[in-house]
Protein backbone atom coordinates (compact mmCIF):
# COMPACT_ATOMS: atom_id res chain seq x y z
CA UNK A 1 0.00 0.00 0.00
CA UNK A 2 2.64 2.59 0.76
CA UNK A 3 4.54 2.12 -2.97
CA UNK A 4 1.32 2.42 -4.52
CA UNK A 5 0.68 5.88 -2.45
CA UNK A 6 4.49 6.72 -2.89
CA UNK A 7 4.16 6.44 -7.13
CA UNK A 8 0.81 7.97 -6.82
CA UNK A 9 2.28 10.95 -5.22
CA UNK A 10 4.54 12.06 -8.06
CA UNK A 11 1.47 12.77 -10.04
CA UNK A 12 0.78 15.61 -8.25
CA UNK A 13 4.04 16.82 -7.75
CA UNK A 14 5.79 17.24 -10.94
CA UNK A 15 8.13 20.25 -12.35
CA UNK A 16 6.03 22.70 -12.66
CA UNK A 17 5.33 23.29 -8.60
CA UNK A 18 9.26 23.68 -8.47
CA UNK A 19 9.23 27.19 -8.68
CA UNK A 20 5.89 27.24 -6.36
CA UNK A 21 7.48 25.30 -3.73
CA UNK A 22 10.87 27.91 -3.72
CA UNK A 23 8.58 30.76 -3.13
CA UNK A 24 6.62 29.24 -0.46
CA UNK A 25 10.13 28.22 1.51
CA UNK A 26 11.77 31.67 0.85
CA UNK A 27 8.51 33.32 1.73
CA UNK A 28 8.49 35.42 -1.48
CA UNK A 29 5.27 33.60 -2.30
CA UNK A 30 2.13 36.09 -3.21
CA UNK A 31 -0.43 33.86 -0.93
CA UNK A 32 1.01 34.68 2.42
CA UNK A 33 0.55 37.98 3.03
CA UNK A 34 1.82 37.94 6.17
CA UNK A 35 5.39 37.92 6.84
CA UNK A 36 7.73 36.62 9.60
CA UNK A 37 7.62 40.30 11.60
CA UNK A 38 8.14 39.88 15.07
CA UNK A 39 8.88 35.94 15.01
CA UNK A 40 12.29 34.22 14.82
CA UNK A 41 13.19 33.17 11.57
CA UNK A 42 13.87 29.59 12.28
CA UNK A 43 9.51 29.44 12.92
CA UNK A 44 7.81 28.86 9.93
CA UNK A 45 4.52 28.30 8.84
CA UNK A 46 2.79 25.43 7.87
CA UNK A 47 2.87 25.74 4.59
CA UNK A 48 6.24 26.46 5.01
CA UNK A 49 7.39 23.17 6.13
CA UNK A 50 5.31 21.32 3.93
CA UNK A 51 6.85 23.01 0.75
CA UNK A 52 10.13 22.41 2.51
CA UNK A 53 9.34 18.75 3.10
CA UNK A 54 8.58 18.04 -0.24
CA UNK A 55 11.42 19.78 -1.87
CA UNK A 56 14.13 17.69 0.47
CA UNK A 57 11.77 14.36 -0.45
CA UNK A 58 11.92 15.59 -4.29
CA UNK A 59 15.41 15.88 -4.15
CA UNK A 60 16.16 12.73 -2.32
CA UNK A 61 14.01 10.40 -4.68
CA UNK A 62 13.46 12.18 -7.87
CA UNK A 63 16.32 14.62 -8.26
CA UNK A 64 15.33 14.51 -12.46
CA UNK A 65 12.42 17.11 -11.92
CA UNK A 66 14.94 19.52 -10.89
CA UNK A 67 16.58 19.84 -14.16
CA UNK A 68 14.77 22.49 -15.74
CA UNK A 69 14.97 25.11 -12.67
CA UNK A 70 18.76 24.63 -12.35
CA UNK A 71 19.10 27.98 -12.92
CA UNK A 72 16.47 29.60 -10.95
CA UNK A 73 18.03 27.43 -8.11
CA UNK A 74 21.56 29.02 -8.73
CA UNK A 75 19.84 31.89 -8.78
CA UNK A 76 18.75 31.53 -5.04
CA UNK A 77 22.08 30.56 -3.93
CA UNK A 78 23.69 34.01 -5.53
CA UNK A 79 20.49 35.92 -4.62
CA UNK A 80 20.90 34.20 -0.78
CA UNK A 81 24.84 35.47 -1.12
CA UNK A 82 24.52 39.04 -2.24
CA UNK A 83 22.22 40.02 0.43
CA UNK A 84 24.61 39.06 2.85
CA UNK A 85 22.02 36.53 4.60
CA UNK A 86 21.55 39.43 7.30
CA UNK A 87 18.27 37.90 9.20
CA UNK A 88 18.85 33.91 8.17
CA UNK A 89 15.13 33.77 6.15
CA UNK A 90 16.67 32.63 2.88
CA UNK A 91 18.92 29.77 4.81
CA UNK A 92 16.34 27.27 4.39
CA UNK A 93 15.86 28.06 0.80
CA UNK A 94 20.17 27.80 0.15
CA UNK A 95 19.86 24.60 1.93
CA UNK A 96 17.09 23.05 -0.28
CA UNK A 97 18.60 24.25 -3.50
CA UNK A 98 22.24 23.18 -2.56
CA UNK A 99 20.64 19.72 -2.11
CA UNK A 100 18.45 19.91 -4.97
CA UNK A 101 21.82 20.61 -7.45
CA UNK A 102 23.85 18.00 -5.49
CA UNK A 103 21.23 15.36 -6.20
CA UNK A 104 20.75 16.46 -9.78
CA UNK A 105 24.43 16.18 -10.18
CA UNK A 106 24.93 12.88 -8.65
CA UNK A 107 21.95 11.27 -10.68
CA UNK A 108 22.92 13.18 -13.70
CA UNK A 109 26.56 14.42 -14.72
CA UNK A 110 25.55 15.68 -17.76
CA UNK A 111 24.19 18.75 -15.93
CA UNK A 112 26.26 21.92 -15.62
CA UNK A 113 25.82 23.73 -12.66
CA UNK A 114 26.35 27.33 -13.59
CA UNK A 115 26.77 29.30 -10.43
Amino acid sequence: MQLLVFRCGWRVVNQSCVPVLLGRVGGKDSSSDVKRKGRASHVHSASESAALTLLVAMAKNAPGLFKVHVGELCKSIRQDIEEDGEDGEEAAVVEVSLQALSSLVMADPTVIVDA
